[in-house]
């Protein structure tokens, strides 16, 4: 999976919190972005994403 795809998982992700009610940090967004150009490690944020959602119950 490229960059691009984990990150616009994410985006769908937050984009989905937002609708739901909860506040993305700007530092978040500006995370996201930097993984769209490349300069972040998207898997591994992305693996943390998910284990922080099994901690709260919002993913299986």
């Amino acid at each position: 999976m490229s960059a691009q795809e984990i990150a616009k998982i994410v985006e769908n992700v937050a984009f989905s919190m937002e609708v739901e009610g909860f506040s993305i940090p700007d530092d978040q967004k500006k995370l996201w972005e930097k993984i769209l150009r490349g300069e972040e490690n998207a898997s591994a944020i992305l693996a943390a994403y998910i284990a922080d959602a099994k901690k709260m119950g919002t993913a299986s």
